[in-house]
């Protein structure tokens, strides 16, 4: 079987069971998907119907919720109400208008009513409302009377009880009103000051409008909507009598209600009624009781067929675009693996041409196009082998006629040279003896050159004795010449200090003329305090004590600036002869002692400076033999190197001229290397031969 029919068959067997897999997983899936998806669309209309009717539910309990609030707002006094009748009729009719007004604007109700706790006000207390059948408005009618029933007779006055027992708003059973004819809900929510009861309020709603809402509910094709009471009794369904249990149509379905009795939340089930196989789903209300809708099994698996023929259809279009795909991919696969096939073919046949169809095929970005590039790369690199390998047979022969031709002048030379190396050696053993000559002479230098090594060795040590002391000389003027110079800068700075200590004599004659000016001023001021004194009388006397005493000390002060001032004469005096004696002595020390010390300095540096200059030069003297003394050892050593080299190479040259005897034996005996050399050359150009390139 072909390539091409394989990859067909493989690909459409391939789409077969694929499909089929995807087909009855689909279906599997998807009908199990489709079944849970109808589910949650039956919970999702449920849940919608579910808020339709609770809407109608919360309009009336807000009713009757504010009417409540605004009764209890109403009663100002509780204490007065419990135990004044007229103050609880003032209290109605402020409470009948609003009343009045939720009543009115409240779908559904057939009467309102207040009524107060019978323990402390009248039988008949409070309001009652009612909307007869065929009038356009409410009327008041007489509230029922309390006495006449005991508080255990629920069946009477169970509405106003039951909620205050409860102690929280209820929603009551339906019942039918027998002087109606109609059925009726009621909700009503009981009215509490300081934990006390008050009473209730109350509203009374025709309960046909809830009914007939939930039987326009319909779903799908044949579902319908139900609604039961919390013991699963039915209230409204569209073939089952009002009262009926559940339990007696469907056990499966009144349990699954009564599983889910407090739950809220949306629930499915299913279950069998009337011998047939039906989806519910039920939402509680807020007042307690069940909605229901209910669709047959038959239109959830309509859709599971339908998606079934979907699928058979898109089954048979796959089969047949597999066909097609195969035919084609099948095409498109095997050519070029026919085309490369018959490259490679050649290929095996040494036939290295290039081929139209491998342009194409190295274009392909599959594997097939990977191969293509792996072959042409493969044929590429046969080629270059082949070039290579008819170019080495060629060299190779080349190479070996020369070769041939190397060996013979090869053979020549070496004759020659065997003859040359004797005659070489010879020569070698002459030179050896007149090495040793100059070996001699070089050492009898040697030994002239170490004494005068020792002479300048002795001079540069007598020469560094004299430096030595020169250093000497040196350091000892220049310490004496700096203590000198610390003398004459301490001395120096501190008689600038007493020069400047001396001036403050100058700042103490401003002081005392600074004093007498203050003196004169104190003695005016005690002259005139007093004159003021005395102005005062006896008042002003112990002031002009005080003045007078201030004016004697005055004059204390005026003394005593005299004396100071006889006195600094002669200290500005004896401060100028302390002044030009330090002048002189501060003369002698920077003239003489320190010029002197100066040029002895000069002389001490001049000493030591040739002192280090004749160390130096015997220093390079010695240097300079001992440098010559090495050279000489040098020589002598290198001359004994030349003389064991040439007694070497004399051995080394007849060495020589033994393994050239020896080469051209080798010579001789790769002629016959050549022969086999050419004869393998000869072979490869055969084989290259059998490659076809153009």
């Amino acid at each position: 079987m072909s390539l091409k029919r394989k990859i067909l068959f493989s690909m459409i067997g391939s789409a077969i069971i694929a499909s089929l897999i995807c087909g009855i997983a689909s279906i599997f899936v998807s009908s199990r998907s489709t079944r849970e998806m109808a589910k949650e669309q039956l919970d999702s209309i449920c849940r919608i119907h579910q808020m339709e009717v609770d809407s109608k539910l919360a309009q009336i309990e807000n009713s009757v919720n504010m009417l409540a609030d605004n009764t209890v707002a109403q009663i100002e006094d509780f204490e007065r109400f419990k135990t004044d009748e007229a103050y609880v009729g003032q209290c109605t009719e402020k409470i009948r208008e609003f009343a009045k007004i939720a009543g009115e604007n409240t779908e559904g109700v057939l009467t309102y009513y207040i009524r107060y706790n019978p323990d402390f006000t009248p039988a008949t207390s409070g309001l009652f409302a009612s909307k007869t059948g065929g009038a356009s408005g409410f009327e008041y009618i007489e509230p029922t009377d309390f006495s006449g029933y005991d508080k255990d007779d629920l069946e009477h006055v169970g509405w106003y009880y039951i909620p205050v027992n409860n102690g929280k708003p209820t929603w009551m059973e339906p019942y039918q009103n027998e002087n109606i004819n109609v059925y009726m809900i009621s909700y009503v929510v009981p009215l509490f000051i300081d934990g006390e009861a008050v009473g209730i309020v109350g509203m009374d709603i025709d309960f046909t409008t809830i009914q007939e809402k939930v039987n326009s509910i319909s779903v799908y094709t044949d579902g319908y909507a139900f609604l039961a009471s919390a013991s699963n009794e039915i209230l409204a369904h569209p073939s089952e009598d009002y009262g009926k249990n559940i339990a007696e149509s469907s056990q499966e379905l009144a349990d699954f209600m009564s599983a889910h009795a407090e739950s809220q939340d949306g629930q499915t089930a299913d279950y069998t009624y009337q011998d047939k196989g039906k989806v519910a789903a039920v939402s509680v209300l807020r007042n307690g009781m069940r909605l229901a809708v209910t669709v047959p099994d038959s239109e959830f698996n309509s859709t599971s067929g339908h998606l079934f023929k979907m699928i058979i259809v898109a089954f048979l279009f796959a089969l047949l675009f597999s066909v097609c795909s195969g035919l084609y991919s099948s095409s498109t696969i095997a050519r070029p693996i026919k085309n490369l096939t018959k490259i490679i073919v050649d290929t095996a046949n040494l036939d290295l041409k290039p081929n139209p169809q491998s342009k194409k095929l190295v274009k392909l970005k599959d594997e097939t196009g990977d191969m293509a590039r792996a072959v042409r790369q493969m044929r590429k690199k046969f080629r270059e082998m082949v070039a290579l390998m008819e170019k080495a047979g060629s060299d190779i022969g080349g190479n070996v006629t020369s070769l041939h031709q190397n060996m013979s002048e090869i053979s020549g030379i070496c004759e020659n040279n065997s003859a040359t190396t004797q005659e070489l050696a010879a020569a070698m053993e002459e030179a050896s003896s007149a090495v040793e000559t100059v070996s001699e002479s070089a050492r009898t230098v040697e030994d002239n050159m170490g004494h005068i090594g020792i002479l300048s060795r002795e001079g540069a040590e007598k020469s560094a004795e004299v430096k030595n002391r020169a250093d000497n000389l040196k350091q000892t003027t220049l310490t004496a010449a700096k203590r000198t110079q610390e003398i004459y800068g301490q001395v120096k700075e501190k008689t600038s200090d007493a020069i400047r200590q001396a001036q403050a004599v100058e700042q103490i004659n401003e002081l005392t003329h600074n004093i007498r000016d203050i003196s004169s001023q104190i003695n005016l001021l005690s002259l005139n305090a007093s004159i003021e004194a005395a102005r005062a009388g006896d008042a002003g006397h112990g002031f002009a004590v005080v003045a007078s005493e201030i004016g004697t000390l005055a004059g204390q002060t005026q003394e005593t600036v005299q004396s100071i001032q006889t006195i600094i004469p002669e200290v500005n005096g004896a401060v100028e002869n302390m002044k030009e004696c330090l002048d002189n002595m501060m003369e002698f020390l920077e003239q003489k002692v320190l010029s002197d010390y100066n040029e002895f300095m000069q002389v001490g540096d001049t000493y030591a400076h040739d002192a280090s200059d004749y160390e130096q030069g015997m220093t390079q003297i010695n240097d300079a033999v001992m440098s010559m003394v090495d050279a000489i050892n040098n020589i002598s050593v290198s001359i004994n190197g030349i003389n064991d080299m040439v007694k070497e190479s004399a051995g080394g040259v007849q060495d020589i001229a033994e393994k050239t005897s020896t080469v051209v034996q080798k010579v001789d005996s790769a002629s016959t290397f050549v022969d086999t050399s050419k004869e393998s050359a000869e072979n490869l150009n055969q084989i290259v031969g059998g490659f076809n390139l153009e």
